[in-house]
C-alpha cells in the first residue's frame, strides 16, 4: 500500500495518482483535513506499529510500502479537550496547553514513522529555515546574495548608498485570508521613498542586494536528481523583481536547463546537508556568470516545471513510490 499526505487542492497529487491508478498500485490518500482517528500504536524491542482509521479507510504501518508527503499535516482528532470541573480557568488553560502539546508529539512521531517507509520528503521537517539554508549553501561553496536583517532605517539607508537593495520574508512566502480577500507579500525593491516612510525603526526585515540577472532558475530536486528550468523574468517589468507576480496576458519565457556538474555536486551536498530528500530549489544566473543561490523550498510547486520542460515528474514520483513492488515480485 501506497500512502500519501496532501491537501485537498493539490492538482500534482492528483496527476501522481493518475499514474499509481496506471501502474495498478494500491494507494491511500489522506488530506490534511481529514479527521483521524489514532486506533493504537505500540513499540517494542521487535518494531513499531500503528493503525489509523478515517472514513473507511483502515492504515496500518506494517503494511505500508511507500510513503509520499506533499504537503499539509496529519489530523488527529476528535480531540476531547474539555475542562475538568473542580479546577480553576487558568489551571484549565494550563493543561489544555499540554494536551494540545502532546497531541502535536503524536503527531509528529506518526510522520516520522510514516518517513521511515520507502518514502518521499517527510511530515517533520517541511519547514525549514531559509537563513539556515543560506548559512549551509555557504558553506558548500555556492554563491549566495549579500543582505542585511535590521531594525534600524539608518542601516538600510547606508546600504542603500553602496548597491540596489530587495526586501523579502525572513521566513518566506505568507498569506492571508479576510473578510473574503487574500493577502500576500511580495519582493519589493527598496529605495528612499519607502525608507522615508517606514520611520527610524520598524520590526527586523531581510534586505538584500538587487542582483542583476540574466535569468532565474527553479529546479526540482527529487532523490538525488535535478530537473532545471531556467525563467527569463528580467524581460517583463512586471516580473522582473519577483516572478510570482505572473503576467497572464504575455507569460515568462522559460526552457529547459542544464546545470553545470559543479554546481550539481554542490546542490547534492546542500540537499543532504538540511536534509530533504525532495524540493524546488531557486537561484539566479546573474549578468556576471554566477550562480546565485535564493532558497529551497520542501513543498514547492513543481507542475510549473514538470509541464513546460516535459519532465514527466508526476510519472517519476509514483514510479518511485511503486519501486518496492516490483522488489516484492522478484
Amino acid at each position: 500500500m501506497i500512502v500519501i499526505l496532501t491537501t485537498e487542492d493539490d492538482h500534482s497529487t492528483c496527476e501522481v495518482i493518475d499514474w499509481l491508478i496506471a501502474y495498478n498500485k494500491p494507494y491511500i490518500r489522506v488530506n490534511e483535513n481529514d479527521l483521524i482517528d489514532v486506533h493504537w500504536v505500540s513499540g517494542a524491542d521487535q518494531g513499531f506499529d500503528f493503525v489509523l482509521k478515517f472514513s473507511d479507510q483502515v492504515i496500518r504501518l506494517s503494511e505500508i510500502k511507500s510513503f509520499w508527503f506533499r504537503r499539509g499535516w496529519l489530523h488527529i482528532g476528535p480531540m476531547p479537550l474539555t475542562s475538568t470541573s473542580g479546577f480553576s480557568p487558568e489551571l484549565n488553560r494550563q493543561i489544555l496547553r499540554h494536551l494540545q502539546k502532546e497531541q502535536i508529539e503524536l503527531q509528529d512521531f506518526l510522520g516520522h514513522l510514516l518517513a521511515t517507509k520507502h518514502a518521499l520528503g517527510h511530515p517533520v521537517q517541511d519547514q525549514v529555515n531559509k537563513m539556515i539554508n543560506l548559512w549551509q549553501a555557504q558553506s558548500v561553496g555556492i554563491k549566495i546574495p549579500s543582505f542585511t536583517i535590521t531594525q534600524q532605517a539608518q542601516q538600510v539607508q547606508n546600504a542603500l548608498q553602496t548597491q540596489p537593495l530587495i526586501t523579502k520574508g525572513i521566513q518566506g512566502v505568507a498569506n492571508f485570508e479576510a473578510d473574503g480577500e487574500m493577502y500576500g507579500n511580495y519582493t519589493e525593491s527598496v529605495d528612499q521613498t519607502a525608507i522615508d516612510q517606514w520611520g527610524r525603526t520598524f520590526f527586523p526585515s531581510l534586505f538584500q542586494e538587487k542582483l542583476d540577472k540574466m535569468y532565474e532558475l527553479r529546479i526540482f530536486y527529487l532523490k538525488g536528481k535535478f530537473y532545471p528550468m531556467a525563467i527569463f523574468s528580467q524581460n517583463d517589468p512586471q516580473t522582473s523583481v519577483d516572478f510570482r507576480r505572473y503576467n497572464e496576458k504575455c507569460p515568462n519565457r522559460v526552457v529547459p536547463y542544464l546545470l553545470p556538474q559543479s554546481l550539481e555536486q554542490r546542490l547534492e551536498k546542500l540537499m543532504q546537508m538540511i536534509p530533504l530528500s525532495t524540493g524546488s530549489i531557486d537561484m539566479v544566473y546573474t549578468k556576471a556568470n554566477e550562480y546565485v543561490f535564493l532558497e529551497v523550498n520542501p513543498i514547492g510547486q513543481f507542475g510549473m516545471v514538470s509541464h513546460p520542460c516535459n519532465y514527466q515528474l508526476e510519472q517519476a514520483i509514483a514510479q518511485f513510490l511503486s519501486e518496492p513492488f516490483l522488489y516484492e515480485n522478484q
